[in-house]
This record gives structure tokens, sequence and C-alpha cells, in this order.
């Protein structure tokens, strides 16, 4: 009867879609009476069968066996799926949004304004558009697996320093001209 109560939790363990916290059986007081613990999942994944057969006090039959395969199989496909679901919900980090956005009203500035306003405003926000793309490629080093945006602060800081480039040339020919 304790091999079929064993057999049991060990498959209701294996089909429980989260896997925040596995069960196994830790030791068995008498024949009826067993202690269940609640070890992480890294635990499990720790344990082999001889560590557990240790644990509970006596060898796991071959269904046992099998079932703690399978979990520890589950498990694994679970944590890569989160880690994939994680990636996923990385956010794009906001400023290499404002750096792509800051750089087109810059050229968007440079097309429709004249004179000195046009080179004022296109250093000005060349500037910024090269700080934020700075900011940005830097929180994303530090934190990949939750913020995306690389292609957007490099395009952003290529067209923020272009813009700082064109607004310093005007302002060299403006100086001489």
């Amino acid at each position: 009867m304790d091999k079929i109560i064993t057999f049991c939790i060990v498959l209701l363990i294996s089909l429980i879609p989260n896997f925040g916290e596995a069960w196994i059986v830790q030791n068995q007081v008498s024949k009826n009476q067993t202690f269940i613990n609640h070890p992480s999942v890294e635990d499990l994944l720790k344990l082999d069968k001889n560590e557990i057969e240790k644990k509970i006090g006596r060898k796991l039959s071959l269904k046992e066996k099998i079932a703690l395969k399978l979990i520890k199989v589950k498990i694994k496909k679970q944590a890569k799926r989160n880690n994939k679901i994680s990636n996923e919900l990385a956010k794009t980090d906001g400023f290499s949004i404002a750096s792509l956005l800051t750089s087109v009203a810059g050229l968007l500035g440079l097309i429709f304004f004249s004179g000195s306003l046009a080179i004022g405003f296109g250093l000005v926000i060349g500037i910024a558009a090269v700080i934020f793309s700075v900011i940005s490629l830097k929180r994303i080093k530090q934190k990949p697996e939750s913020k995306k945006g690389k292609i957007l602060a490099i395009f952003g800081l290529f067209l923020g320093s272009a813009l700082v480039l064109i607004s310093g040339l005007g302002a060299v020919g403006l100086i001489m001209g």
C-alpha cells in the first residue's frame, strides 16, 4: 500500500504544471505514515536516485525511478520555457526609444528650420540624442535579460552623431561665412 501511495504522489508531482515546488518523500516512519519535504527545484535537480534512496531509507521501485526521471525532464523543459518567456517579456529601454525619436526630431528640425535656429536646435537635440543612446546602451549592457532596444539605441546614436556633425559644420559655415 505504501508503494502505491508513494507512486501516486510522484505521479501527481509529474502532472503539476507549475514546478515552483516539487514534492519528494523524505522519510518513511512506518508503513502507513510518510513525511513529505518541499525542496526547491534546484535541490530536486541536484538529488540523484541514490541520494533519494538514502533519504527515504529504501530502494526506489522501477516505477518511482521512471517517475523521478520524468519529473526532472519536465522541470528542465519548464525552466527553458520560462527563460524564453522572460526573454520575450523583456521591455524595450525607454532611453533607446527617446534617443531615436530625439534624433529624428532633430533631423526634421534641420529640414524645417533655417539659419542659426536650425543649427542651434540641431546641436542641442543631437547632443541629447547621443546622451540618451549612451545611457540606453549602458542599461542594456547591465541587464540584457530584462532590457532590449540595442538596435534602436545604436541607430539613435548614429543619427544623433550625424545631427551634431551636420549642425557643427553648419555653425562653422555660418561663422566663416
